[in-house]
């Protein structure tokens, strides 16, 4: 039972389309956030400034983790499965922030 109901789920994600505009703002948003992530990992290779403002590096985690999700759902949905790690991420966020899945909604 338990096997079927996992099965279902399966396939329902891989039945979700995510909405994707033109390619070029696809490529702007995509470029965009990859510029975020690294301006974040820029200001967080100083571990030094971790002691001394805690805050700051938290927040450029969020940072990097949000311009990670924004290239995630900009990217090519074939590149995207042939990671699994980010697939399962891409999948977690579907099922728990369906709006991401709307060009409106990001």
């Amino acid at each position: 039972m338990a096997s079927s109901t996992m099965a279902m789920l399966k396939q329902d994600m891989k039945d979700f389309d995510i909405e994707q505009g033109p390619v070029f703002l696809r490529m702007i948003a995509f470029l965009s956030g990859a510029g975020s992530l690294g301006c974040a990992v820029y200001k967080m290779v100083h571990l030094n400034k971790a002691m001394s403002h805690p805050v700051m590096y938290i927040l450029w985690g969020y940072i990097g983790v949000f311009a990670l999700t924004t290239m995630l759902f900009e990217a090519k949905t074939t590149w995207i499965e042939k990671i699994p790690g980010l697939n399962k991420y891409q999948d977690m966020l579907i099922k728990h922030a369906n709006f991401m899945t709307l060009m409106g909604g990001r």
